[in-house]
């Protein structure tokens, strides 16, 4: 047993060792060459700010999908404790200062007043004003000079608190499409015991069982530049709707209530 410990320790350190980042070289940007922090972050704000999808304003009609309907999600105390639990203790904070590290260690105290945060949040249809920051950090995609901007990705570093219902959220909507098969049997990204090894799986049995038959096999692989930063808040609200879930057409500021207000679905 101690063998064992000793060597998950080991590879622990290897790994830390291996992912640890460089910082960043100096940025080329219009035959410049930007060397300080501030010139820095100031072009990644402004190349990351540039991808960004302009709404034309236009939804289009989306007809309902499934029969049932998700009204609400409840945020149970045990819910929260299992989801900051499942949680990596890193740490790195969001805006709020607070990391995983921290929030794990005292699970236990704060489910209950999250959860009073979260069922008003969700009743309201507002989030804190600070859950609508994040520090933002430039990643190396691995491939092209470093000295460009276009060649990092940028990752939205948000609150822990956020980031627990955001989990708990998306949990909640992923039973519901499941139940209702309103999810293609084909999709395998995003999905629990679903990787690109199944959907790598699936498609070689196909083209093999193809290929036995004397079939022809034409295969097609589309790639959707920037796919995350081009998404229309307002029409993947649209398309939500016709998938049963209850639209919330804005996310205003929060208040500050003296105490939660009671989920009309209990």
């Amino acid at each position: 047993m101690s063998e064992k410990r000793n060597e998950k320790r080991l590879y622990s350190y290897i790994r830390k060792r291996l992912n640890a980042r460089d910082n960043i070289p100096d940025i080329e940007m219009q035959d410049q060459l930007l060397k300080t922090d501030a010139q820095k972050a100031e072009c990644f704000n402004e190349f990351f700010s540039s991808v960004f999808t302009q709404d034309d304003g236009n939804l289009p009609h989306f007809a309902r999908r499934v029969p049932a309907e998700l009204r609400s999600v409840t945020f149970s105390e045990h819910d929260i404790y299992e989801t900051i639990r499942s949680f990596l203790p890193k740490m790195s904070s969001g805006p709020d200062n607070i990391s995983t590290y921290l929030l794990k260690r005292l699970s236990s105290s704060v489910c209950k007043p999250l959860s009073l945060i979260f069922n008003s949040s969700m009743y309201r249809s507002e989030v804190p004003d600070i859950w609508k920051h994040a520090l933002i950090s430039p990643i190396y995609k691995s491939k092209g000079t470093k000295k460009k901007a276009k060649n990092y990705r940028p990752i939205s570093l948000t609150c822990v608190p956020c980031r627990v219902f955001e989990s708990i959220v998306n949990r909640r909507l992923l039973d519901f499409l499941l139940k209702n098969d309103a999810i293609s049997r084909f999709q395998h990204g995003f999905l629990s015991k679903r990787s690109t090894a199944t959907q790598l799986l699936t498609c070689v049995s196909s083209w093999f069982s193809a290929m036995n038959r004397n079939k022809c096999i034409d295969i097609i692989y589309l790639d959707l530049a920037k796919a995350f930063d081009s998404v229309s808040h307002q029409k993947l609200l649209q398309k939500l709707a016709g998938y049963r879930h209850r639209r919330v057409t804005k996310i205003g500021r929060s208040r500050s209530p003296k105490s939660a207000d009671p989920d009309p679905q209990n």
